[in-house]
């Protein structure tokens, strides 16, 4: 199972929380105007003795925006914590407030954008119940351990609807459990589909498979999308190919705010073994004018496992359904790889037309020199025409990879080490005939590029 990515980061601050109205004070405390998550005005919330607080400067957030943001925060612990309980409080549009932690401290900063270096390296602990994250309501006598020498930091999400800036500040409180009281350990696990374009209009669905390498013990399950969600499944396949459905929900706006979760008692766990593997299978319709992407809409599970060894998040596409580009039939599903055109390629006609929306990643949609085609795949963000000499009238979306595996179907990784992307199969096998990619090209396209 993988191991971190930004996606699955963000994902799981999402969806361990997406509540705009963030939610009232758990402790009856007074929050200023209408309560934590509804209130314009910081109040430091309530304290336990005992307890941590953790609190961000001010910080903006511009109108009519959505801001993503970490905060390194000041304190480093001393001691090793154990805790089933945070709490976190927010402002009005705060959409979620997740705790993580550095193992190795960096320099304190204000609020900022996550970058994809924090985003590698961030350990996941979890997030409060003021916005019914629920994400520390683990069996009795089960918790988690923040170590000693780590540095937290706060992931706050915001919503800004209004036509004005508005100055936020987040706090969140770590209760540290009773001496004795916790026995077991857990970690977050994470099935996460990010990788989507929902089209206008017409029912849509993806699924994506998880495979399981080590025994793991499941205590909790729920999925979750936004609005345009129709029905959401998880289900397990054994290696014997026997399957059963895990969680199986109906309705965006419930798995947006409060996705039911199933649980499984701590002295009968649901049992994953080596060669089993998840199925997780989103399915929308999409009533806005625009093609949804991520984080905008979601398709993601969130589960606690023993016994702990860090934080896993998977996701590997597998199957397509419904309508795709106006009907064309998506490619994705057999092979193929660049969806989107009808007739076969021509003699003479290059490598990747008009015509093609890419893979399930994005990998392979036609794009222009400062066209921003690429704008509309948030997986595969770089256009190679923008950055590559060899291919000045057009190219096709890309992303930084270090094997084809990172690629998707129909695409494969080509470059240095640390300097590669992805290459659609007939640009790689047209290289000598139509200006399609090198080895040389594509070094000088990831050298130009943020890789971000």
């Amino acid at each position: 199972m993988a191991r971190w990515s930004r996606a699955g980061v963000l994902l799981v601050g999402l969806a361990l929380s997406c509540n705009p109205g963030g939610g009232g004070p758990r402790d009856g405390g007074d929050a200023g105007e209408g309560g934590y998550g509804t209130s314009r005005v910081y109040v430091r919330p309530p304290v336990p003795e005992g307890a941590l607080l953790v609190e961000t400067p001010e910080f903006a957030v511009g109108a009519g925006q959505e801001a993503l943001y970490c905060y390194p925060s000041t304190i480093t612990t001393d001691r090793e914590i154990t805790t089933r309980e945070l709490h976190s409080y927010q402002l009005l549009g705060g959409h979620h407030l997740v705790l993580f932690y550095f193992e190795r401290p960096v320099a304190v900063t204000a609020p900022h954008e996550c970058t994809e270096t924090e985003m590698s390296n961030l350990r996941f602990i979890g997030g409060g119940e003021e916005s019914l994250e629920q994400a520390l309501r683990l069996p009795d006598g089960v918790g988690v351990r923040i170590p000693r020498g780590a540095q937290l930091v706060l992931q706050s999400h915001y919503l800004n609807l209004e036509p004005q800036e508005r100055q936020v500040k987040d706090a969140l409180v770590i209760v540290p459990a009773r001496e004795g009281s916790i026995t077991q350990f857990a970690d977050p696990m994470a099935v996460n589909d990010g990788a989507f374009e929902i089209p206008v209009g017409t029912p849509y669905g993806r699924t994506v498979s998880c495979d399981i390498t080590a025994e793991t013990r499941l205590l909790s399950v729920r999925g979750h999308t936004h609005e345009w969600g129709t029905r959401f499944r998880l289900e397990l396949e054994r290696a014997s190919g026997a399957r059963e459905t895990l969680y199986d929900e109906r309705g965006g706006l419930a798995l947006k705010n409060n996705p039911p979760v199933h649980n499984f008692p701590l002295d009968q766990p649901l049992i994953l073994r080596p060669g089993d593997r998840l199925l997780q299978s989103c399915d929308w319709l999409n009533t806005t004018t625009d093609t949804l992407l991520f984080p905008q809409e979601m398709c993601a599970s969130l589960m606690y496992y023993m016994p702990a060894r860090g934080f896993i998040t998977c996701g590997t596409p597998v199957e397509t359904r419904g309508a795709v580009d106006a009907g064309v039939r998506d490619a994705s599903t057999d092979g193929g790889g660049n969806r989107g055109c009808t007739a076969p390629r021509a003699p003479g006609d290059p490598c990747v037309r008009t015509c093609h929306t890419g893979n399930e990643y994005g990998v392979g949609r036609y794009c222009t020199p400062g066209g921003n085609e690429c704008d509309r795949t948030r997986a595969a963000p770089i256009c190679s025409a923008d950055h590559d000499p060899s291919r000045p009238a057009s190219g096709w979306c890309l992303r930084p990879c270090a094997t084809d595996a990172n690629c998707g179907s129909g695409a494969v990784c080509v470059g240095d080490p640390g300097r590669a992307g992805c290459v659609p199969v007939d640009c790689r096998a047209a290289e000598s005939t139509d200006g399609g990619a090198t080895d040389a090209g594509m070094d000088a396209s990831m050298d130009a590029t943020t890789h971000d």
